[in-house]
């Protein structure tokens, strides 16, 4: 392109010859440079006295051809320790780059490997248009981030209800370790569970695993996950229980009293309930019972019972009495004897027992007077 406005130059007083046609100006050279010759075609003349003239093209002219400034801007990425290098990418105004030219050459990051020591500078390195631009580069960053490491092999304990959420867990293993690193498994692992019931197969939560070691800051580490446990009803003992004797009743209840437990975890109700059985009905002396205690309360779910051994009590026979008998009024006659009128029954006799009334009956006055 040119800058002012062309004028003819030689034409005769009186004639009319006008510049037209469509002109070209064209550098000698494409590259950036001084002083570059410039060739002009392109005009032409016209007007009524036009065929009187020919024209020459301008000459001489020169212009100056500037390096072209181009803004890259390199992208910011990042990466996990240990993990392979991302490509490194840049972007630019696509309007800023002329049509067939091209880069050369490619980012580069500063070097290292460490979380510490991130991020790493990305420069352009040997990214180059040659000498027909000037770059503006705008650097970014390369950020490491550390590399998470599992624990493997760790394991929760099973245990007895103790009235916590507590689960011991043992074990563990760390996986994921880059190359030679020295990273050391540690810390004090605790797991537990949502509540401190009984259970099987109970979710445990595991915490306190940590990592050291010289190339410790370069990792995280994720707590294991989906191990579980089982808690198991805790063993009451009881103290103090002792079968009552009894009268024959008919059947082999037997009552205990004086039943206290020992176990029972502070802050848990549990209470004790029951009684048990003797071997059989009959009257007898130290009949051996067998206690059937059973526990109760809010948290009795959480226990087992064992049952008190040893014990014993006696059936004593049960009183009867005779019924339906009157003694009947006698004239003085100086004995004490005495009859009697109506039935003589048996009162107190158990559901389903067989007793029968016989024997040979006297009645007796308590003194022969009137």
């Amino acid at each position: 392109s040119v800058s002012g406005t062309a004028a003819l130059s030689g034409v005769e007083s009186g004639d009319t010859v006008t510049l037209g046609g469509s002109s070209t100006f064209t550098f000698a050279s494409a590259g950036v440079g001084t002083g570059i010759a410039v060739t002009v075609t392109g005009y032409s003349i016209g007007g009524t006295d036009a065929g009187n003239y020919s024209l020459t093209q301008p000459t001489g002219l020169t212009a100056d051809i500037t390096a072209r400034p181009i803004t890259i801007t390199a992208g910011t990425t990042s990466k996990t320790y240990g993990a392979a290098e991302p490509a490194l990418s840049f972007s630019y105004l696509i309007a800023s780059l002329v049509t067939g030219d091209t880069f050369t050459g490619s980012l580069v990051r500063a070097p290292g490997e460490t979380v510490a020591g991130s991020p790493y500078a990305i420069t352009q390195g040997t990214l180059s248009l040659g000498s027909n631009y000037t770059i503006t580069f705008v650097g970014a960053n390369l950020t490491i981030t550390p590399k998470t490491l599992t624990v493997t092999g760790a394991t929760a304990t099973n245990r007895d209800y103790d009235g916590t959420t507590v689960i011991a867990i043992t074990g563990g293993t760390l996986a994921g370790v880059v190359g030679s690193d020295t990273v050391t498994l540690g810390g004090s692992p605790a797991g537990s569970v949502a509540d401190k019931n009984v259970g099987t197969g109970k979710a445990v939560t595991v915490t306190g695993y940590s990592i050291s070691g010289a190339d410790a800051a370069n990792y995280s580490i994720a707590q294991p996950t989906g191990l579980t446990a089982d808690i198991t009803a805790k063993a009451l003992t009881i103290t103090g229980a002792t079968a009552a004797n009894r009268a024959y009743d008919g059947t082999t209840n037997a009552t205990i009293t004086g039943a206290t437990l020992a176990g029972v975890e502070s802050g848990d109700t549990v209470t004790v309930t029951g009684g048990g059985t003797f071997a059989d009905k009959n009257v007898g002396t130290s009949k051996g019972v067998t206690a059937a205690l059973v526990l109760a309360g809010a948290n009795a779910g959480n226990y087992s019972l064992t049952q008190p051994t040893g014990l014993s009590a006696n059936i004593t026979a049960k009183a009867l009495t005779i019924t339906g008998l009157t003694a009947v009024n006698k004239i003085y006659d100086r004995t004490t004897a005495a009859s009697v009128s109506g039935t003589a029954a048996l009162s107190g006799v158990e559901s389903g027992d067989t007793v029968t009334l016989g024997g040979s009956s006297t009645f007796t006055f308590a003194s022969a007077g009137v």
